[in-house]
């Protein structure tokens, strides 16, 4: 990749010289100002098959962090760009367990029956080495699956990324879901209680569905966004929306939505 970079400066560095030179008139008048565009194509594909030709696929690592006795975690996961896949298939005895396409870091803490767990890409991996286009298909591809069975809170952390976190069957209670220049699917959890939950949420496309049978409050602060919430099932209730009986409820979601510019479902 660095050499990709390099070809890519002495391709512009050379187009800069040739306008340069030309202001200055050292260059003839003759020479025409339409070869600057067939440069710029032709060092555009240099520079892309240069990369299709050098590039390797990046590692796959697989981990499994062990349960050991966790009755509540705090998980945060910081996924740069890629794809993020987070859902409810960790076996009984495994807290944590995934592959992660482009390699992994993790960092745990134990204090009894509580563990703070930190997932994030590897030191010095670039944001946009996750989009096919730089890094290969499969780069920084995240599929993380977690322990049904703890008491978690979650909190995500992407960029330019594709996402989806399938946390209907966990018993997540806090969520805190940052986003950047992306596409997020969240399908909140079904039976985790009353919940909590803030989507933070960037240049992107976010869905959020809330299962059948979990009442919510939805509080919307939209920047440049358009934001459009199912209102049969959560019609308007002073600054926000809210279903019939979220008071008594069970299964309850406290939802809070901060929209830049992109577009909110809620369903």
């Amino acid at each position: 990749m660095r050499r990709d970079r390099l070809l890519w400066g002495i391709v512009l560095t050379a187009l800069g010289i040739v306008l340069l030179l030309r202001q200055l008139g050292i260059l003839p008048v003759a020479i025409p100002w339409a070869i600057i565009g067939p440069l710029l194509l032709i060092g555009l594909g240099a520079w892309v098959l240069w990369g299709a030709a050098t590039r390797r696929e990046p590692p796959t690592e697989r981990l499994n962090v062990p349960l050991e006795g966790v009755e509540r975690a705090r998980l945060v996961l910081k996924h740069g760009a890629g794809r993020l896949f987070v859902g409810p298939a960790a076996g009984p005895s495994d807290l944590l367990s995934g592959t992660f396409v482009g390699g992994v870091r993790h960092r745990i803490t134990r204090d009894g029956g509580l563990a703070e767990l930190e997932v994030r890409m590897p030191e010095g991996a670039a944001p946009w080495m996750g989009w096919p286009a730089w890094g290969g298909s499969q780069a920084f591809t995240w599929e993380v699956n977690l322990n049904r069975e703890v008491a978690m809170d979650l909190r995500v952390e992407t960029g330019a990324s594709q996402s989806t976190l399938d946390l209907v069957d966990l018993e997540v209670t806090d969520l805190r879901v940052e986003t950047g220049a992306s596409s997020t699917h969240i399908t909140l959890p079904a039976h985790a209680g009353r919940v909590r939950a803030r989507i933070d949420s960037g240049v992107a496309s976010t869905i959020i569905r809330v299962p059948e049978g979990v009442a919510a409050r939805i509080r919307v602060e939209n920047g440049l966004g358009d934001v459009r919430v199912d209102r049969e099932r959560f019609p308007r209730s002073g600054g926000g929306y809210e279903s019939p009986g979220y008071v008594d409820a069970v299964d309850a979601v406290d939802l809070d939505v901060h929209n830049g510019v992109g577009s909110i479902r809620i369903e």
